[in-house]
């Protein structure tokens, strides 16, 4: 085999495809939601002071520099400033990027906002400190530092744009939240100094002036004992725009979750016949007003077993869990996806049951019950939503895949697929559906790759109709010396031509043994083959590690106008001065075109061209016998066939 489908030398692989644009080596790399509904970048660099102590070293945050990007790569400017700490903040524990740009909310001017978000540890133990800091971009300098324009003293919750307002400016409504501890009614009851704890929420409006800044345009208090869910990841508000309208959702139980006990230490009890109040409220650029309120019943499941049953919205698809204008409602009105979580002491799991309810509290319809896992599937074009559940009774795996829309099944598998006549295959839940023709298909893939003879080793992909039904083999050629791979499976680089010109291509990140050494991460990207045995993959790009570093992700967009492949590579990680940096690839990489069969056989190429897999000439009218072993392209006038030497 050649080199480089072995692996071998995958550290010094250079890919013949340049990059577009590299953001690094920084602290940090992310994501930001743009004015517009763009997808903007950002970097940043957060600086400490070294504090040597006898037994330890001290690590204090002193300044952080955020540069900020836009959709197209251009650097739209930088955000800098020192670490203010009070009198009694001991350190800064955490320094976070929030990831929103907006304009003409904290103040009037057309400048662009970013927002900062700042943890300290104080001097009193247990007791924290959480503020945001906003600055404009391109805004007044404060020295060599940017200019604070405003403080808020909790973090952003949640955040929806609007349809932009009379005057032509954008529209955003932002949600702060924090905890406080209030005073208990009765400071000797345990009890009522639980009920005392609460999340503060306020949503804003944006600033009609430089003066007052954002109007605070909805206040709610929610003990922490009354929120919804598993009372901890779910979330207790979120907003949404549905034709034009602006919606905020707020969800929390009528009365407390649990009968009231004295002591950390007591039973605790679930309070019977309680509901989850869904409040729906209609958001304007002048006031927030409740528009209606759906009561869910909760109560606990009669399995003895159980020992609480959480009830929430939002907890299956977020924002999707809100259906306005379905299962029969007006458009103004919305169906609710809602999720029962039956928690089991002595398994230390839940399970959970989705069902839909109309605007008024009843429950209309089930989706599955029981389920140990669930996840969306993709949009197709003129076919209902889909969601994937998974089942496990007995101990044997069941997947269902669910019309959301009319909350019928599409079809049930297990997790082994009869492939041929007798020939089963165990799959993952690494799957999704994607446009084939005027149809959509499943992919699904194996749990175990394809080992050959030539030690190649090649993951694999079940594909499925619409039906579920088999419908054929497709294998991803990831070479040898793979002790671990996983794909990456969605349905838009699914897509023939999305990730490479004219055919399908599989992503897969790969830990690759060279030589008897430690285990590197590589990425990979190749062509789909059909079948193996005289197939081989051709590899449109293979990073390992290198001069950022090791791999640490991957993120393909494939949703926006120009699609891309960004790779993220992290360097000093056993230094304590750990640096990412992304490298952004141009979607879709160029394919050689060529899709001939292998062959085993010695060929006479005396008047070909003789290439290399990569792409570099290794030789003009010579004898294929004298090739070292390897995978060649031959080409011979207008015809051209790859040969295996061994």
């Amino acid at each position: 085999m050649n080199r480089i489908l072995r692996g071998e030398n995958a550290m010094q692989k250079v890919s013949d495809k340049e990059p577009v644009a590299t953001h690094g080596p920084s602290s940090v790399i992310g994501d930001i939601t743009a004015p517009n509904g763009e997808t903007w970048n950002y970097t940043g660099n957060l600086d400490y002071e070294r504090i040597p102590h006898d037994a330890y070293t001290e690590y204090k945050l002193k300044h952080f520099s955020y540069t900020i990007y836009n959709a197209r790569g251009e650097k739209v400017g930088t955000v800098s400033d020192d670490i203010h700490y009070a009198e009694d903040e001991v350190r800064a524990v955490g320094c976070d990027f929030t990831p929103i740009i907006t304009r003409n909310f904290f103040n009037t001017d057309d400048k662009y906002e970013v927002c900062i978000g700042l943890s300290f540890n104080t001097k009193e133990v247990g007791m924290n400190r959480y503020k945001s800091l906003i600055y404009s971009i391109g805004g007044e300098k404060d020295g060599e530092n940017d200019k604070i324009i405003r403080t808020m003293d909790s973090f952003v919750g949640d955040v929806v744009e609007g349809p932009a307002s009379a005057d032509g400016r954008d529209n955003f409504f932002l949600t702060f939240s924090k905890d406080e501890n209030g005073t208990p009614e009765d400071p000797e009851s345990f009890w009522s100094m639980l009920q005392s704890y609460s999340v503060n929420v306020v949503t804003y409006g944006r600033a009609l002036n430089d003066t007052d800044g954002p109007r605070p345009l909805l206040t709610k208090n929610i003990p922490l004992l009354n929120l919804p869910g598993n009372q901890d990841t779910t979330p207790f508000l979120f907003s949404m725009v549905h034709e034009g309208q602006v919606y905020i959702i707020l969800q929390m139980l009528k009365e407390p979750l649990w009968m009231p006990y004295d002591s950390p230490m007591d039973e605790y009890e679930q309070r019977a016949d309680n509901t989850l109040v869904v409040n729906f409220y209609k958001a304007d650029e002048n006031a927030i007003t409740l528009d209606y309120t759906t009561p869910i019943a909760v109560n606990k499941s009669d399995d003895s077993a159980v020992y609480v049953t959480y009830y929430s919205v939002g907890d299956m698809r977020y924002r999707g869990d809100v259906l306005f204008g379905k299962y029969g409602e007006s458009a103004h009105k919305a169906a609710l996806f809602v999720t029962a979580e039956d928690y089991y002491t002595l398994a230390d799991k839940g399970l959970k049951s989705y069902y839909v309810y109309d605007s008024t509290g009843k429950r209309l319809k089930t989706l599955a019950e029981s389920t140990e896992f669930t996840q969306p599937l993709s949009d197709i074009k003129d076919a209902e939503p889909q969601q994937l559940f998974v089942t496990a009774p007995n101990d044997q795996y069941n997947l269902s895949f669910v019309n959301l829309l009319s909350a019928t099944e599409a079809f049930n598998m297990s997790n082994v697929v009869e492939v041929e006549d007798n020939n089963f295959l165990n799959v993952l839940v690494n799957l999704d559906r994607t446009p084939v023709g005027d149809s959509y298909q499943y992919a699904i893939e194996c749990s175990s790759p394809l080992e050959l003879d030539n030690d190649r080793t090649l993951s694999q992909i079940v594909w499925l109709d619409k039906d579920g039904k088999f419908d054929h083999m497709e294998y991803a050629d990831l070479g040898t010396d793979v002790q671990y791979a996983q794909l990456y499976i969605e349905s838009n680089a699914l897509e023939v031509g999305k990730v490479m010109t004219d055919q399908r291509a599989y992503i897969a990140l790969i830990k690759r043994g060279i030589a008897g050494s430690k285990l590197d991460e590589e990425l990979l990207v190749t062509n789909a083959i059909t079948n193996p045995d005289w197939q081989v993959g051709e590899q449109a790009l293979l990073l390992g590690p290198g001069e950022y570093g090791v791999l640490s992700g991957i993120v393909p967009d494939l949703y926006s106008e120009v699609h891309t492949l960004s790779v993220y590579y992290l360097s000093g990680k056993n230094t304590g001065e750990k640096k990412l940096t992304q490298v952004v690839y141009a979607l879709p990489f160029l394919s050689s075109g060529i899709d001939m069969p292998a062959t085993d056989s010695k060929t006479d190429g005396t008047s070909a061209k003789v290439y290399n897999m990569d792409g570099t000439l290794a030789g003009i009218g010579m004898d294929t016998n004298s090739l070292p072993a390897g995978v060649y392209i031959i080409v011979n006038g207008r015809e051209a066939r790859k040969v295996i030497i061994k």
